[in-house]
């Protein structure tokens, strides 16, 4: 058994060393340096393409590539941050419209912004039917859910290949192969900070310090898994209403109980605010490759956050029945065809060790709970330096909901603060 063992870090640090070339960027297709050509925000940026094994194991012959660009430091760099997108299913693209919080967070280093394997311009469970140009561009449009689907089927070997723990085995090989003497950050956002702790299980990699933003639950914790998700959701949503009747301008405004205001717009369902929510959504940016990887957030969410599989309909419905708020997520799961991997020795686990860590956690969060976050976060003091920074008010992504209260806090870590427990309010 000890002998497999060796065997296997031996093939993987080979794997490593055999990739270990620093990335050779270029000006990026979609970048031009002349005014009005470039996308919004992508200005000046470089881009890299990494090949990697498909799965980790030191035999198989199969190869996918990583593609990551880079905003590089105005000047001198002082240092490198990886920044890690949520999902699963998100390429870097939903970062990009934050690249200058980003900036003035961590002045003077270089941004680096990865497409996790199986999205955006890496390589995609489905080849055909992501790619950019085919009909529904990276999004899955009309027949190709059928011939992507049915893809998967005939392969289910495929979801090996797009495990979480292959995605860390690529961020350890993309930031240990770009660290220098110079300082070194990784940023994680939602599922995002899940891959963070994932990657630094795998390898203790030389990192000064890493932000969490939005951290997820622990794996084990049964009262945060995606299976629950509608009982999460519907707990934030009722203490938005009853804050809203606790407040007496509030209140005055309504004039009746806020959940019966709610009920009524839901049956209602006001063309003018299904117009403010694909507003909201485009205001993260229409690059080529933001539609997430449905296929690839199937795959990875069966696989590492459904507590409870096997539900069937009228079981969930039951279950769902008292809540007020609900999230498609759990019904998802529950139909879910796609194949799903087997767990591995670091699910539900932490890192043995942390370096500095910040975590960012909205009190209002209907994604990753803020009780759940808090929990997880109190397990992970007992490996590191950790300060937890509660953005009262706020929901998920504090990146994007609470850029000030991000920059403030991740701005004095970056200059060498050591992490300490806060809060700051959203607006």
């Amino acid at each position: 058994m000890k002998s497999g063992f060796l065997k296997t870090c031996l093939a993987l640090s080979l794997l490593w060393m055999a990739d270990a070339a620093a990335l050779d960027f270029t000006p990026c297709a979609d970048a031009a340096s002349q005014p009005g050509a470039a996308r919004p925000g992508l200005q000046g940026s470089l881009c890299a393409v990494r090949t990697v094994p498909a799965i980790y194991d030191g035999a198989s012959p199969e190869r996918l590539s990583l593609f990551v660009r880079k905003f590089a430091a105005v000047g001198a760099s002082r240092g490198s941050v990886w920044a890690i997108a949520g999902g699963p299913g998100e390429s870097g693209a939903s970062l990009y419209p934050f690249i200058d919080v980003l900036r003035r967070s961590f002045p003077g280093f270089d941004i680096l912004v990865p497409d996790h394997r199986g999205t955006g311009l890496s390589s995609r469970v489905c080849p055909a039917e992501e790619a950019i140009d085919s009909p529904g561009g990276t999004a899955l449009a009309g027949a190709e859910w059928g011939s992507c689907f049915g893809r998967i089927a005939e392969r289910p070997e495929l979801a090996r290949q797009f495990t979480l723990t292959h995605a860390a085995h690529d961020l350890a090989g993309l930031v240990e192969q770009e660290a220098r003497s110079k300082p070194v950050f990784i940023v994680g956002v939602s599922y995002g900070t899940q891959l963070v702790l994932r990657t630094l299980q795998l390898k203790r990699l030389p990192v000064t310090g890493i932000v969490l933003d939005s951290l997820v639950p622990s794996q084990e914790d049964a009262r945060w898994d995606l299976s629950r998700r509608s009982h999460v959701v519907d707990d934030v949503g009722r203490q938005v209403l009853a804050q809203c009747d606790a407040d007496a301008a509030c209140a005055a405004a309504m004039g009746e109980p806020l959940d019966t205001v709610y009920q009524r717009v839901l049956a209602k369902a006001d063309p003018l605010l299904l117009a403010a929510l694909p507003a909201i959504r485009a205001s993260l940016g229409g690059y080529a490759q933001t539609p997430p990887s449905l296929p690839l957030t199937g795959i990875i969410s069966n696989s590492e956050s459904d507590l409870r599989p096997g539900r069937s309909e009228a079981e969930l419905a039951r279950d769902e029945a008292p809540l007020l708020f609900r999230s498609p997520l759990p019904a998802l799961l529950a139909s879910s065809t796609l194949p799903r991997y087997p767990r591995d020795a670091w699910f539900g686990r932490d890192p043995a060790r942390l370096p500095p860590t910040l975590v960012l956690q909205g009190t209002l969060d209907p994604k990753t709970h803020y009780d759940g976050a808090r929990r997880h976060a109190g397990a992970l003091r007992e490996r590191g330096p950790l300060g937890l920074v509660a953005v009262r008010g706020a929901p998920h992504f504090i990146l994007w909901t609470a850029p000030g209260c991000f920059e403030r806090h991740v701005s004095a870590f970056a200059a060498g603060r050591k992490p300490v427990d806060a809060e700051c309010m959203m607006y």
